[in-house]
């Protein structure tokens, strides 16, 4: 059972910190305790290395989840893809492809032997050695920030079933609910369905948020510390596109109204071409503060590209710019459109530096609607990010969830951690800081990584391929990470760190030299994936493990669990795990937070961009056992 938080109250300046206990009658209370409320990175920095107090029993054990191994019940597997896959069901108009989801026979599990043979008896000689579940690119989303109208989306584009991405979703307003419900099912489970043992912890590698707004943030760690919470800066209060307001043709056939607008508009495309349901009161639930129920073990964060502050620039298209949106963000105009009269490309020039006059002229020449501001919706810096996990570290922990004032200090968001008895966890920070949603590693982290690697490999490999004996005690390492190796690429703005890692085959040589090295597990690319990593240096190799996405279909989770065979062998089984039964929504009521979760399953996967055979994955990258030579 989850041990319940002790709210204390910490008077401190009022500029800096609010910690209060929630107050269920005034909504900006949801996301105003125990965060910032206004500072800068150095009153953070300043706050978290003075110290936090909390009881002396949320401090964590390194391992804490040592406990007596459970008897094997059936809902353990049985709340995995091993027991059921979620699919398409029913249609709702035998005319129009939008269907209800439903279940249907297991997923298999594929034994993957790409690095070393599988010995028929190793499964009565195995024995656990960790057990996690992994979450990644929650995405949790405000969707009444203004700052929601991506620059991209303002350019001239395709239909909606040829883009092969896209900037709003059908379910952008139910992220909070997906993410709870995964928590739910995670704790339910209580241990790895092949093992049984108890999960150690759960771990987000990124993408916890999609704005970098303050209340999103907060909104991932209450629902992570099982606090009650909203992704809305205002519970309430719903104005956003999907309001039944009558948007410019340039955008409305990407948005999906659950009410359509009197006035018959491009978004029509989505009830009367694809079959979306008619929904009277989706919006008003949704906004509705959330009880969570939290994990009931430590978890760890690590940062990703939607979590990142990039320079103040827009030299081409495809980089935000931030002063712009961080003027949108507090702000109370909703744009829809470019101002009348301007090409695009000039558009964007404008914004190069813009005065705040400038910007406030810009803003207001563009078409939109009005919101009710908050500076709850205020973007986060890094610092601000990490500094919110140190306040907030919940009933399980640990303190800052990866993240120490260490952190705070050098404005490095990456860490290693005790994962378990003999194993290190190493999380990185893979993000592009010029402002690109590719993977990259700085020269500064690239030596720390390498350092780290050091201290707990015996043995190694140099560039030249000879063996490097040390004399340090060997662990096994496990390595985290927004992006897998495939999305690395060059920054965004090149020259700024000439040493840096920008190819995935360079941070594959590094890490190949270490044979204690076994996994890298990633997100980013919202897709079930799994690819083996020989070393071209030994007789050794890892596993990348890519899970799915949150946010877009199939919104699934993955349980990771770390066996030794006895045999000479090491096996790592990933197993797929979705947060919510299929259940029948009745589209025209109000919703509970449990209704809602299901709803945001079977809209995305009703999306026509989805993508949804590829974001799935082969056989071979769903419920999967890894082989590979143990190291030592």
């Amino acid at each position: 059972m989850r041990r319940l938080n002790t709210q204390t109250t910490k008077n401190r300046s009022h500029s800096m910190i609010r910690y209060l206990p929630p107050n269920p009658y005034h909504p900006d209370d949801l996301v105003a305790r125990r965060m910032i409320l206004a500072s800068g990175a150095l009153g953070l920095a300043a706050f978290a290395l003075a110290g936090c107090t909390r009881p002396q029993s949320l401090e964590p054990n390194p391992y804490p989840s040592r406990r007596d191994m459970p008897k094997r019940t059936e809902s353990s597997m049985g709340l995995t893809t091993l027991g059921a896959r979620i699919v398409g069901g029913d249609r709702l108009s035998t005319t129009k492809p939008y269907v209800r989801i439903a279940s249907d026979s297991p997923q298999k599990l594929v034994v993957r032997n790409d690095l070393y043979p599988a010995n028929p008896k190793r499964q009565t000689t195995r024995k656990a050695l960790a057990a996690f579940g992994h979450i990644t690119d929650t995405h949790i989303m405000d969707p009444t920030s203004p700052a929601h109208t991506v620059l991209s989306a303002l350019r001239p584009g395709d239909s909606l079933k040829d883009r092969s991405t896209f900037f709003y979703r059908p379910q952008d307003s139910l992220s909070v609910h997906v993410l709870d419900a995964m928590i739910r099912r995670l704790n339910s489970m209580e241990s790895g369905p092949i093992t049984d043992r108890p999960f150690d912890f759960y771990i987000s590698t990124g993408d916890s948020s999609d704005r970098r707004a303050t209340n999103e943030v907060i909104a991932f760690i209450d629902t992570l510390n099982g606090e009650k919470t909203s992704a809305f800066a205002l519970p309430g209060n719903t104005a956003s596109m999907q309001s039944p307001i009558e948007l410019p043709e340039s955008i409305a056939r990407f948005v999906w109204q659950p009410v359509p607008p009197k006035v018959k508009t491009g978004s029509r495309v989505w009830q009367d071409k694809y079959g979306f349901p008619n929904t009277a009161h989706l919006l008003s639930s949704a906004s509705k503060p959330v009880s969570t129920e939290g994990a009931n073990v430590p978890w760890y964060s690590g940062f990703g590209n939607h979590d990142a502050m990039i320079p103040q620039s827009s030299k081409d298209f495809g980089t935000p710019n931030e002063t712009y949106y961080s003027f949108l963000a507090v702000g109370d105009k909703f744009p829809l459109e470019i101002p009348s009269g301007i090409e695009f490309s000039s558009f964007m020039e404008s914004l190069e530096n813009p005065s705040p006059a400038k910007l406030t002229s810009i803003v207001s020449s563009m078409p939109g609607f009005n919101v009710k501001p908050s500076t709850n919706r205020r973007a986060m810096s890094k610092t601000e990010f990490m500094s919110a996990h140190l306040i907030n570290s919940g009933p399980q922990g640990p303190p800052g969830h990866g993240f120490t004032t260490d952190n705070l200090r050098t404005g490095e968001t990456y860490y290693t951690f005790p994962l378990a008895d003999g194993i290190l966890g190493i999380m990185l920070d893979t993000t592009d800081t010029t402002g690109g949603g590719q993977g990259s590693v700085s020269r500064k982290q690239a030596d720390w990584l390498e350092s780290a690697l050091n201290e707990v490999s015996a043995v190694r490999y140099d560039l030249q391929g000879r063996i490097i004996n040390s004399n340090v005690e060997n662990r096994l390492v496990v390595l985290f990470s927004h992006h897998p190796s495939y999305t690395f690429a060059q920054p965004k703005t090149q020259g700024l760190d000439p040493g840096s890692i920008i190819s995935g085959q360079a941070m594959l040589d590094l890490l190949g030299r270490y044979p204690n090295l076994i996994l890298w597990v990633s997100g980013h690319m919202h897709r079930n994936k799994v690819w083996p990593r020989h070393s071209v240096l030994g007789n050794h190799g890892f596993w990348e493990l890519n899970t799915a996405s949150h946010i877009d279909y199939p919104q699934q989770a993955r349980t990771v669990e770390i066996l030794d065979n006895d045999d000479g062998s090491l096996s790592i089984f990933g197993v797929m795990v979705n947060h919510s039964e299929p259940r029948t929504i009745r589209y025209s009521g109000s919703f509970n937070p449990a209704d809602l979760a299901v709803f945001s399953s079977e809209l995305a996967l009703n999306s026509p961009a989805s993508n949804t055979a590829a974001r799935i994955g082969t056989d071979n990258d769903q419920n999967v056992e890894l082989l590979l030579s143990k190291p030592f």
